[in-house]
């Protein structure tokens, strides 16, 4: 069965230094940057960046007053996004997209295989098991259950190539990601102690064909 385990739940990071954004006096409540679009928090989840309409805002700089500076991660633009609260002279206005859906990554795919960028295993000791076994349950391999003690983690741009990539094996694989920014994809294969020879020959084909995974490399 094929599993989606959705973690990691969208949060704004409220202790993200504010030194590369425009500058925010919040005791005086004096905006030095008053050009930045600011639109609605509903705009924003409908509509996505007020510059490019990408559908995430990679930092969320908390200013008080239900105001959130944000940075694209597609357009590298700054913005504000607000629950209708007023920044020294900044005005919420209307989103410059509004009626255009946001989007997401594109769905890039190679001639052959499906992009998927590989870290190092992860070999899981049992102490550790407790956070691991809701998601990781059987080997890619064999399907068994017994010591499933190793991950291989590697990321993908987007959900629809990760779920190519799920399609390959018929067990052991789960994704992991936002939902505030479903695109953002890590795929975690499970191996047992008896294949895990052949999950790191498995990494070292994906990392040696370009960080690109074939179907025939699975068999």
């Amino acid at each position: 069965m094929l599993e989606v385990f959705c973690k990691f739940k969208s949060q704004f990071n409220r202790s993200e230094p504010m030194s590369s954004l425009p500058v925010l006096h919040i005791g005086h409540v004096n905006l030095l940057s008053a050009s930045l679009l600011a639109v609605s928090i509903e705009d924003f989840n409908e509509f996505g960046c007020p510059n490019c309409g990408y559908h995430y805002a990679e930092t969320g700089n908390w200013c008080g007053l239900g105001v959130f500076v944000n940075r694209c991660p597609e357009c590298d633009k700054v913005f504000m996004v607000s629950d209708g609260s007023l920044l020294g002279g900044a005005k919420l206005g209307e989103h410059p997209r509004k009626g255009v859906p946001k989007h997401g990554n594109l769905d890039r795919r190679p001639l052959n295989g499906e992009y998927l960028h590989v870290f190092e295993i992860q070999d899981i000791w049992p102490a550790q098991l407790t956070f691991f076994c809701e998601f990781c349950e059987a080997c890619i391999f064999c399907g068994g259950t017994h010591l499933v003690d190793h991950r291989l983690f590697g990321s993908v741009h987007c959900q629809a190539a990760a779920r190519r990539i799920m399609l390959m094996f018929k067990t052991g694989v789960t994704l992991l990601f936002r939902d505030s920014n479903p695109d953002k994809v890590m795929v975690v294969f499970s191996s047992c102690d008896r294949h895990r020879d052949r999950l790191q020959k498995l990494r070292e084909s994906i990392a040696d064909n370009g960080n690109v995974i074939l179907e025939e490399m699975t068999k």
